[in-house]
């Protein structure tokens, strides 16, 4: 197989060299090409890189571009190259190189397309409790639009099959983590977890300023990723909402089908009409915007262009 190691890199001076040197010892035991998708670091990344170039493959952006761009151009570079699997990698040495080799093994053995390492993360003591308790929670609720239950849906390390990368593309800004998970079941592919033994204490995320903002942005891309990929679940929560307006409405016209004319229960016809007529509108919107978010998506895979070269 033709596999892929690829490495993210914003401002990773103080771990960069570090990790490549991991990678390369590892190198002689798996098969493996290192690839590093270095996004506009404004430190010394870029010079430690240099020193490294007949070792590594490199892509590169003069500014910084973001998580999930960094993953899509990932992904186009794998693809154009025909690798079989591509692993991604953290610069920042959270997840130990010592987990690779385990990683290739469960993947290679079930089969999957896609596998994820997990986090325990009562076992992490550099986590605050309500970061734990938001990825605990985080993680519970996103399982449930899923076939099976992942632990840690915003981990990083995971290898993906060349049939993966096919159905895969992160259409929002921040991270690609929890919006894949999603396009991941829509398009059925076989995805499987293996815990990992430990983590090691990071420096703090440049993707977020605060747990707030952390929370803000992965739950609007929950929403989003909801719309686009299960659309079906906004029709069933209509009829489920929509019940305490038939009830109401049902005092009204139970009387009047009976009797053939119902002088009373005249308020629960009016309430009854106002919810369901405001209930439709609301859903009709929601499919309005359901159908933008699908058709902006369908433009971007038709012209995208990697932004990593």
């Amino acid at each position: 197989m033709k596999n892929l190691i690829a490495v993210p890199c914003f401002n990773e001076e103080e771990t960069l060299e570090s990790t490549l040197n991991k990678l390369l010892d590892l190198k002689k035991k798996l098969r493996f090409d290192i690839l590093v998708c270095n996004d506009g670091s404004t430190d010394s990344s870029k010079d430690i890189l240099k020193n490294y170039k007949n070792n590594i493959l490199l892509i590169t952006s003069k500014n910084n571009k973001g998580l999930s761009s960094v993953f899509n151009s990932i992904l186009y570079f794998a693809k154009q190259k025909e690798y079989d699997s591509v692993l991604i990698f953290d610069a920042d040495e959270q997840y130990p190189v010592e987990e690779i080799e385990n990683m290739y093994q469960q993947f290679n053995q079930n089969d999957l397309d896609v596998l994820i390492g997990t986090r325990n993360f009562s076992k992490i003591e550099q986590f605050s409790f309500f970061k734990k308790i938001l990825q605990v929670l985080g993680s519970l609720f996103v399982s449930i639009f899923l076939p099976v239950r992942i632990k840690d849906c915003t981990s990083g390390f995971r290898i993906y099959s060349s049939k993966a990368m096919e159905v895969l593309f992160s259409t929002n800004s921040f991270s690609y983590t929890v919006e894949t998970l999603f396009q991941i079941d829509n398009k059925k592919i076989k995805i499987g977890t293996i815990e990992l033994s430990n983590v090691n204490k990071t420096r703090k995320s440049v993707l977020f300023r605060s747990n707030y903002e952390y929370l803000r942005k992965t739950l609007k891309i929950i929403l989003k990723s909801i719309a686009l990929y299960k659309s079906s679940i906004y029709f069933k929560s209509y009829i489920v909402f929509s019940t305490p307006g038939f009830f109401a409405l049902s005092r009204f016209f139970t009387s009047y089908i009976k009797n053939g004319a119902n002088d009373g229960n005249i308020q629960s016809l009016t309430i009854g009409s106002i919810y369901i007529a405001t209930l439709t509108l609301i859903f009709l919107f929601s499919l309005l915007f359901i159908n933008l978010f699908k058709n902006q998506k369908t433009i971007e895979l038709q012209t995208y262009l990697p932004k990593h070269t």
